[in-house]
């Protein structure tokens, strides 16, 4: 019999009200009649044998002289073996222990709680005792009260809530699945009966079971055990998805000589099955027991089941960290391709520049040449001045430099940067750099572009020429939109005009771009930031410019809006977060 566990609030009033009993009624044995003292000890008796506790008397030399009928069962002995034979001579390997600890009671005359083993029909049994001391009328110890309770069950469900605790938590720690399985067969290990064990696996691809884990187990064994093909008996057992329970004698053919070698006595095999899928197999053996009750089968097939979860969650982990590495590769991939389209789309608008550039180094060219025309005049003449020579000089140098740092613009817009550092950017000096790249192809095509810059206006975080390349980019959107309605009004004197606009509002710096161009109609205005859409023709355009464009405006947490009336107008608007006012420093 299993008792439950009696908390202590419990334990200690029902010792102390035995102690009472028990001084009380020896207490009257001297002064009451001999037929009041037999009722006394009737009495007392009675409660003794109906409590659900063991309760025992025992004398200085380990024999029992009294036992209730709970320490009978307990102890499983005849009542006459109780009373005739020691403890000593009951239990041979514990009773000489249990005899010293008696005798230092009597000894020290102090109660002593202890947990014990005994060895009871060839199992071990678990006992939590409180032993103390009684006195006689001269204060001397003449036998020993013992209270005990078999905590054998409730040891055995503390060990299995701290197995199941273990395999659970196994859930959400994250541990590898081999080192998973170390702790999982470590715990294991704490049943008292199970002495070896393997966990194998199911191999849809090649139809085996293959061993992935095994503890207590020679590597002879292993080699002999660790594939099952699908038509072996040990793969069948785990497809009935039932456990089964053997003995060395009955266990299955192909692997009988195996386990006699290894001296295993018993085994569980337990089907691993999660949601109707078999996943695996868990054998658990045992080199000295034959066979295992039904309290402990219930608990290693919870633990299975627990298992399987496990082994599921491990699978779906590691398809999860594929999947999550296969992604981060195919990030890195269109990264990597995104910032190819924006150096196409760089360079593609720097090959529409082209045009444009002549003119802006022609003029400073013709100014150079002019300029020493001029020197060598003076000098034929006789009649160059120190003076003179600085001043013609002076030009000279101001128009190289002006050359020279338009080449170093174009220079850096083109250069292909592989790694983007954002910085501070001065949203209007941007705006003035790209208008000096477009301005005379612009002026060559009679359009006016008015500008009016916020003083003070400040910076935002991200790239210059990636912003640059956005401002240029919608600069020749407009031109193009003022192009084609030139074209379709047939006429040379409508007022082709692009108006660039900055403001500061609410931490926010806006950018706009209008033009009174063809526009745009209401269906495709929800389209323009498509990849891939246009309106152009195959020959002018890839559709990849203004989702270019909203790219890098996210890019440096902004947004970017549009409006348009048909044959009216086109403006485009991008927010971008304010970074510090101009007047401060980094």
């Amino acid at each position: 019999m299993r008792l439950k566990r009696l908390s202590k609030p419990y334990w200690m009033p029902i010792t102390f009200f035995l102690i009472g009993t028990l001084s009380m009624a020896l207490l009257s044995w001297s002064v009451k009649s001999h037929t009041k003292q037999l009722q006394d000890f009737a009495m007392m008796n009675a409660i003794m044998d109906n409590a659900t506790i063991s309760i025992t008397l025992m004398d200085y030399n380990g024999y029992f002289t009294f036992v209730n009928k709970q320490a009978e069962k307990h102890l499983r002995f005849p009542i006459d073996d109780l009373k005739n034979k020691s403890i000593s001579e009951l239990f041979p390997e514990q009773g000489p222990r249990t005899l010293a600890s008696v005798r230092n009671i009597f000894k020290e005359k102090k109660p002593v709680l202890s947990e014990v083993t005994y060895l009871i029909e060839g199992k071990e049994t678990l006992f939590e005792i409180n032993r103390l001391p009684l006195f006689n009328s001269k204060g001397e110890v003449y036998n020993i009260l013992s209270i005990s309770r078999d905590i054998t069950e409730q040891n055995y469900s503390e060990k299995l809530s701290g197995i199941y605790h273990a395999i659970d938590s196994l859930q959400s720690i994250g541990e590898t699945f081999e080192d998973s399985l170390q702790i999982l067969f470590d715990n294991l290990f704490k049943l008292d009966w199970v002495d070896a064990g393997g966990l194998y696996l199911v191999n849809y691809e090649k139809e085996v079971l293959e061993l992935v884990y095994h503890k207590g187990l020679s590597e002879s064994f292993i080699n002999n055990t660790s594939v099952y093909t699908f038509n072996s008996l040990n793969a069948r057992v785990a497809f009935k998805k039932k456990p089964r329970y053997v003995t060395n004698n009955d266990y299955i053919t192909n692997s009988k000589e195996s386990i006699h070698k290894e001296k295993i006595r018993f085994v569980a095999a337990l089907p691993l099955v999660y949601q109707d899928n078999v996943l695996g197999l868990l054998n658990l053996a045992s080199k000295v027991v034959t066979d295992i009750d039904q309290y402990d089968r219930q608990a290693i097939e919870t633990i299975a089941i627990k298992v399987a979860n496990l082994i599921e969650l491990v699978k779906t982990r590691s398809e999860l960290d594929h999947s999550n590495n296969e992604l981060t590769t195919r990030l890195k991939e269109l990264s990597i391709k995104q910032q190819m389209l924006i150096q196409k789309s760089r360079l593609e608008s720097l090959g529409e520049l082209s045009a444009g550039l002549a003119p802006e180094i022609n003029q400073p060219l013709s100014i150079i040449s002019l300029a020493m025309e001029n020197i060598n005049y003076k000098l034929d003449q006789k009649a160059a001045t120190e003076d003179y020579l600085r001043k013609k000089f002076s030009t000279i140098t101001q128009n190289i430099d002006k050359i020279r740092e338009l080449i170093e613009h174009v220079r850096i817009f083109s250069r292909d940067q592989g790694t983007i550092m954002f910085e501070r950017v001065d949203v209007n000096q941007v705006i003035i750099n790209a208008l000096s790249m477009i301005h005379s192809q612009l002026k060559h095509h009679y359009i006016k572009v008015f500008t009016d810059l916020s003083d003070n206006l400040g910076y935002v975080i991200g790239n210059p020429s990636r912003l640059e390349q956005v401002i240029l980019n919608l600069i020749s959107n407009s031109r193009d939109a003022l192009e084609e309605k030139e074209k379709n009004t047939k006429s040379k004197s409508i007022s082709k005009e692009i108006r660039i606009t900055t403001t500061f509002k609410n931490g926010m710096i806006t950018i706009t771009v209008r033009d009174n161009g063809t526009g745009i109609s209401v269906s495709n205005l929800q389209k323009i930031f498509n990849p891939f859409f246009t309106t152009k023709l195959a020959t002018q355009g890839t559709g990849l410019g203004l989702p270019i464009v909203y790219g890098i405006v996210r890019e440096m947490k902004g947004e970017i809006t549009a409006r348009s009336d048909e044959g009216e107008y086109t403006e485009i608007c991008i927010v971008l977060p304010f970074y510090k006012n101009i007047v401060e420093n980094i």
